[in-house]
């Protein structure tokens, strides 16, 4: 996934880039309220894992 430079990042953004720099081989979950999010290729795997789960 493409991100706009850091400039235009939000907050939430700068701290997921900064987590996955560091952790790229862990999927990242943000806590948005009383959802969990996942972003980028996160959100494509974990969708792909969860519904495999579930089946």
């Amino acid at each position: 996934m493409a991100l706009p430079p850091e400039s235009k990042l939000t907050p939430l953004f700068k701290q997921w880039r900064a987590i996955k720099q560091d952790h790229p081989d862990v999927l990242v979950m943000f806590r948005l309220g009383d959802f969990y999010e996942m972003f980028g290729d996160d959100a494509h795997t974990g969708a792909h894992r969860i519904m495999t789960d579930f089946k």
